[in-house]
């Protein structure tokens, strides 16, 4: 069982053993989205999903497989968890920032698209925080990363906006677990009544 997030270059490892399509960043979004999306049975979803992009599945290592397994584990627990320790699985800060940009990039699509599949849209939400959190999102996912310098004051946006997408995943799982209990709620009246 992981302790914490395993190295991102690892997880790129693994992901080129199997002839992934997507980056892990862009995978550890997907992951969070179908986390967040009150999915039930997540592991089968994602393992699913991963095994289908793959290009060389068979290829595979027992290893790779189990830190896979092992990183979907540990973040979901992270985000069930909700006491904000949650981790991005991301490049590491000695990387260029657009390396780190273009991954933070990856994550947000792949997190906006499992939350898009689930049924759940950030920006058509009727909850004033999940439209920010959309938008903000749009903005990043639309901008020139080319513009981005490695400056003081594009490294702390870099910072801030990975900081903000963290405590938004924790947003959107509550927000999605009190949208579920209401709908639940609901249903138990309409069967008394």
């Amino acid at each position: 069982m992981l302790v914490e997030l395993p190295d991102y270059d690892d997880v790129l490892l693994a992901f080129a053993e199997a002839g992934m399509i997507r980056s892990p960043a862009g995978a550890h979004g997907v992951l969070c989205g179908v986390v967040c999306s009150g999915a039930v049975d997540v592991k089968a979803i994602y393992l699913e999903m991963l095994l289908e992009e793959a290009q060389h599945a068979e290829d595979l290592t027992p290893k790779s497989k189990e830190l896979l397994e092992e990183l979907m584990e540990f973040s979901g627990q992270q985000i069930r968890a909700l006491d904000f320790a949650f981790q991005m699985l991301l490049p590491g800060d000695d990387d260029a920032l657009f390396v780190r940009a273009q991954a933070l990039r990856e994550w947000c699509l792949g997190f906006v698209s499992s939350l898009e599949m689930a049924g759940i849209s950030l920006l058509g939400s009727e909850e004033e925080d999940l439209v920010e959190v959309g938008e903000i999102v749009k903005e990043f996912i639309e901008m020139d990363l080319m513009d981005l310098t490695e400056d003081d004051e594009d490294e702390s946006y870099y910072t801030e906006l990975v900081e903000f997408l963290r405590m938004a995943v924790i947003l959107v799982h509550t927000n999605s677990f009190a949208v579920q209990f209401a709908m639940q709620e609901m249903e138990a009246e309409e069967t008394i009544h």
